[in-house]
């Protein structure tokens, strides 16, 4: 090719491609969406007190293109694929939508109240986040989600007991804490994906699953309930980072957790623990630990295995015995052992250069 021509070769062929791209992404307007998609807009719309979001630019003109509306995704063959209202005023209910083509669906951060309907025609839903409301009545089991990634209801009004969600089987994240829900915790047995799960804060009661059947689970939040009994050793969950137990009414001796090295986090204080406390031999990436507020008696151990433990608690229990002086305890920067029956001479901790809060009393 000529070298004066190349240049000119260039422009057209780039000319050419910006022409395709802007066919190929036509703009969508109201009319072109399926009928089922319009009047879903217009539902969600008007159930919600549209008039008065903060920002609703763009709704239900037929003049501005639908991906130009505020919070709303729209594909490439105008569909609509998301919505996120997030923060933006809307009251009232939540329509039953059918957009069979939504992937997700965030309503975050609002008013809305009444009950959740059961999606029975977004079967490509993957994110659902209505958290941050003021919804009520029971959770639905949402049996036509079977694409559902994560689930993200929590700070609401909801009761009832919770679903096994049998039908979710790809689910990953289910947040449903601060609610008002009550009853026994199923064992989720057709989540085998499931990595985060939080009940925490609400009026659960019963004995604690093993969760058998959750071996991706990485955090469980089950704090601020009323559960009891003895706590499961969760044999296999072997990718756990994080265990909240605190403020329950839990009782019998702590598991030393053999089967759990990636954990990082272990709450379980505010409960009717005894016994000794162990070792956790086999915890090595500890960063918290906090037993406190429980009836823990005989000596503390030493925590020889627990090179990045940064706060312990074991404070307002019936520990007896002397400190310890936490050599292999590098990076603790809180200690709180208050209100035990502890004796001797507390340590100077010279081996501990990160420590920054240190509470203690000492039995004479």
């Amino acid at each position: 090719m000529n070298k004066f021509m190349r240049p000119f070769f260039i422009f057209c062929l780039l000319f050419v491609c910006l022409y395709n791209s802007n066919t190929l992404s036509a703009q969508c307007y109201f009319d072109d969406l399926l009928p089922e998609e319009q009047q879903s807009l217009i539902d969600l719309y008007n159930a919600t007190d549209g008039d008065n979001w903060i920002d609703n630019y763009g709704w239900l003109d037929t003049n501005v293109p639908v991906e130009d509306w505020i919070g709303i995704n729209v594909g490439v063959d105008c569909h609509i694929i998301g919505i996120d209202l997030t923060y933006n005023g809307l009251s009232g209910t939540i329509p039953d939508l059918n957009l069979p083509n939504l992937e997700y669906l965030y309503l975050s951060s609002n008013q809305l109240s009444g009950n959740i309907p059961n999606f029975t025609n977004l079967s490509n839903l993957q994110n659902l986040s209505l958290r941050v409301n003021q919804l009520s009545g029971n959770i639905p089991d949402f049996t036509n989600l079977p694409n559902l990634l994560s689930l993200d209801i929590y700070y609401n009004q909801l009761s009832g007991n919770i679903s096994n969600f049998t039908n979710l089987p790809n689910l990953q994240e289910l947040s449903l804490n601060d609610n008002q829900l009550s009853g026994n915790i199923p064992n989720f047995t057709n989540l085998p994906n499931l990595q985060e799960l939080s009940l925490g804060t609400n009026q659960l009661s019963g004995n604690i699953p093993n969760f058998t059947n959750l071996p991706n689970l990485k955090n469980l939040y089950l704090y601020n309930n009323q559960l009891s009994g003895n706590i499961p050793n969760f044999t296999n969950l072997p990718n756990l980072w994080k265990l909240s137990l605190n403020d329950n009414q839990l009782s019998g001796n702590i598991p030393d957790f053999t089967n759990l090295p990636n954990l990082q986090v272990l709450s379980l204080g505010t409960n009717q623990l005894s016994g000794n406390i162990p070792n956790f031999n086999n915890l090595p990436n500890l960063q918290y630990l906090y037993l406190g507020n429980n009836q823990l008696s005989g000596n503390i151990p030493d925590f020889t295995n627990l090179p990045n433990l940064g706060v312990l608690d074991i404070s307002e229990n019936q520990l007896s015995g002397n400190i310890p002086d936490f050599t292999n305890l590098p990076d603790l920067q809180n200690l709180s052992i208050i209100n035990n029956q502890l004796s001797g001479n507390i340590p100077n901790f010279t081996n501990l250069p990160n420590l920054q809060h240190f509470i203690s009393t000492i039995t004479n």
